[in-house]
């Protein structure tokens, strides 16, 4: 086998539970949704192939049910009260890797807590608009009830529910999940909208003409003034308010990427459905911290969402200043925007924190940070 396939690591799940990435749709099909991982390799494969069989079945290595370069797959049209195997493959033009590891689970439509509900489909999907933009939600699911935010934090049954389009005049990201009887609630959906006219003008600033004049000092706090609620999604451009070595550490003396705040932070935004702001440029030894507010003490999933094209990039999260994850080594996503959500598992207290996210191997695009608890 050649050498380029040698570093391939076991097929990793976003869940435990396979089962709870199926979903039923209105004609009763199934679909599971796996998440592949695996280490560089130089040269990195092309592409990854993924091989379907049933109880009995042999695989056919000649009829793949999906190849691409993404990470991650869903795989569809599978019959009822039937038990699936999966297995994927590297592939870098004629030459291909043997199997990863082998995940099952059994199609068991009716069987509570394995159907979830189809995620909404926000139209438009994000991007830029000019006066106001009608969106509306969507969900394929019969009888689903949409559930909507759009200030930015992770909707729930007590968010807005949606009922007709709403109108948006400022930039905003709208997060939606449905809910529906005998189904899991669905992924949560969301799309960043950004006005690119109309804006206020900002208030003229007087610069005092004396010298004899003393700067107060800023204190540090949450943006928006409130801390960002855990369990919930925190936006990574939402870092604190109260300048360089108060609330982040950047090395360069200005926003490189113009948007979203006048910190010296580099903010970017993306015209597309997955991206919207984010930092970029995130060099070693940076980092931003965050204000949050912990509802209840336990075991946490840490999410990351990151992209970068280069390899063994690293990262870690702190906890009122002690380190909470240990070394975080990221994949090469294969782009800027080519978005990974990589996972860790966390031990949180109830109270007020600050999280401090730091860039320990620098050369990525920070998206966002989801943390929510573990278990039922």
């Amino acid at each position: 086998m050649s050498k380029w396939l040698s570093g391939i690591l076991t097929l990793m799940v976003f869940s435990a539970l396979v089962s709870s990435f199926l979903f039923l749709t209105p004609t009763l099909s199934l679909a599971v949704q796996v998440k592949m991982k695996w280490d560089a390799n130089k040269p990195a494969p092309t592409g990854y192939r993924i091989f379907q069989r049933t109880l009995g079945q042999a695989y056919d290595y000649k009829k793949p049910v999906w190849q691409g370069s993404a990470t991650t797959a869903t795989i569809g049209s599978l019959k009822d009260k039937t038990k699936y195997f999966f297995v994927v493959r590297a592939y870098k033009g004629d030459k291909e890797s043997g199997d990863s590891n082998e995940i099952a689970f059994s199609s068991s439509p009716g069987s509570p807590g394995t159907t979830v509900a189809a995620e909404p489909t926000v139209t438009p999907d994000g991007g830029k608009f000019s006066g106001s933009v009608k969106v509306s939600l969507k969900s394929t699911t019969p009888g689903a009830k949409i559930y909507y935010t759009t200030n930015g934090k992770t909707p729930t049954k007590r968010s807005t529910r949606y009922k007709k389009p709403f109108t948006l005049k400022k930039n905003t990201t709208v997060k939606a999940f449905a809910v529906a009887a005998g189904y899991k609630n669905s992924p949560m959906a969301r799309a960043t909208f950004r006005r690119t006219s109309g804006a206020k003008k900002a208030a003229a600033v007087l610069t005092p003409t004396t010298s004899d004049v003393t700067a107060a000092k800023v204190q540090q706090r949450p943006y928006g003034g409130k801390p960002w609620p855990i369990p919930g999604t925190i936006e990574a451009e939402d870092f604190d308010t109260g300048g360089e070595a108060a609330a982040y550490h950047d090395t360069t003396e200005s926003n490189r990427g113009g948007e979203y705040r006048k910190d010296a932070v580099d903010i970017w935004y993306a015209d597309d459905r997955y991206s919207g702001y984010y930092t970029g440029a995130n060099d070693t030894g940076e980092w931003l911290e965050y204000t949050v507010k912990v509802a209840a003490g336990g075991m946490y999933s840490l999410d990351l969402n990151v992209a970068t094209p280069k390899d063994n990039r690293k990262m870690h999260v702190m906890l009122d200043g002690e380190d909470l994850t240990g070394p975080i080594r990221l994949p090469n996503t294969g782009g800027w925007h080519a978005w990974e959500t990589v996972m860790t598992t966390v031990k949180l207290e109830a109270g007020k924190h600050v999280l401090r996210v730091m860039f320990d191997r620098g050369g990525l695009n920070f998206n966002w940070i989801d943390i929510h608890p573990i278990g039922p």
